[in-house]
């Protein structure tokens, strides 16, 4: 789910602030104040002390740090922070019912559990409307972005247009929290440090594969967990977060 929050979310905020491939807000008015954007920065910092850790790292300073910002520091934002920070900031409030809309279908789009009939038809019907507004390709919407002038066409990426084909990628594969690359780019970026080649790094990718499979094979058929844990944790710390067996001989290992 890195088209959301890396990518539209990231380009809201370049147009927010006026920084965005050289566009202002031509016949609109959407950007924020400078003291706003201040503000919504230190607010931002301010959010970490009460903020759980479980949510994930605390959020920089949207303002002076937007460049420590990744796709996990969006997410928390977008959906924790910005609907309170952001609510009067607009001097035309249709900016930020738009922006609600894209969290909503943002959080649609992250549920454990979405029918297939609410899929391909509310989802589907949301996020039509959606960039319909952000495009305005009908004489019903009201300008927003593109504002329908050719000079202002780079308001429009492709990454907009993709929006349209989540509905289809969730009916073709399932809620999108079983493939989304948090987990996968986690596991990639373990995997990879075993690779000091480029002329051969899949060779060194397959024995470090092989290598983990017969670790994790002797350690549980000769008990040998903490002996051969290659994690580096301590002892105690692993009985909380590392794998442990459970009644009936099973063994729970823990996501990477």
């Amino acid at each position: 789910m890195h088209l959301i929050p890396e990518d539209v979310i990231k380009n809201l905020l370049s147009l927010w602030t006026g920084e965005y491939k050289g566009l202002d807000s031509g016949s609109e008015d959407y950007e924020l104040q400078p003291t706003v954007v201040e503000e919504i920065g230190k607010e931002c910092t301010m959010a970490g002390n009460t903020t759980p850790a479980v949510f994930g790292a605390r959020v920089p300073n949207l303002n002076t740090q937007l460049h420590y910002f990744t796709s996990e520091s969006y997410t928390l934002w977008a959906t924790l922070l910005a609907p309170v920070q952001l609510q009067g900031r607009f001097s035309r409030p249709k900016y930020f019912l738009h922006f609600l809309d894209l969290i909503f279908i943002f959080n649609n789009c992250l549920s454990l559990a979405i029918s297939p009939e609410y899929v391909d038809t509310t989802l589907r019907r949301r996020i039509v409307d959606w960039v319909n507004k952000y495009e305005q390709q009908a004489a019903q919407y009201l300008p927003f972005y593109y504002q329908y002038q050719p000079d202002r066409l780079k308001a429009c990426p492709l990454t907009i247009h993709a929006l349209l084909h989540i509905p289809d990628d969730i009916l073709n594969a399932g809620p999108m929290w079983t493939y989304w690359n948090y987990v996968t780019e986690r596991y990639v970026g373990f995997l990879v440090r075993s690779s000091k080649s480029r002329r051969n790094p899949y060779a060194s990718f397959a024995r470090r594969l092989r290598e983990i499979a017969q670790n994790t094979a002797i350690k549980i058929r000769f008990h040998l967990r903490e002996e051969l844990d290659l994690s580096g944790v301590t002892k105690r710390t692993r009985w909380v977060t590392g794998s442990q067996i459970v009644r009936g001989g099973s063994i729970l290992i823990f996501p990477c």
